[in-house]
């Protein structure tokens, strides 16, 4: 199952704990990759964010290919 039908279905049974969780997870993404776009290196936002810098790495990569997805959408 992918997260959007987690979500779906976290919404339907008003499971508050497992969206709060997401939209903390989705923060992290958007904001990870909105450093990157600002000129942060990926060893400076590992440090900022006090991730290890394959975490940051990973993350970084989610964030860009979530914001190439909605930028293809419109």
């Amino acid at each position: 199952m992918d997260i959007e039908n987690l979500v779906r279905k976290a919404q339907k049974g008003n499971d508050k704990t497992f969206l709060m969780l997401y939209q903390q997870h989705e923060a992290e993404i958007y904001r990870t990759a909105y450093m990157y776009y600002q000129g942060y290196t990926f060893d400076a936002i590992a440090e900022i964010l006090e991730l290890p810098l394959g975490t940051a790495k990973t993350i970084l990569y989610r964030g860009l290919s979530k914001l190439r997805k909605s930028v293809k959408e419109r």
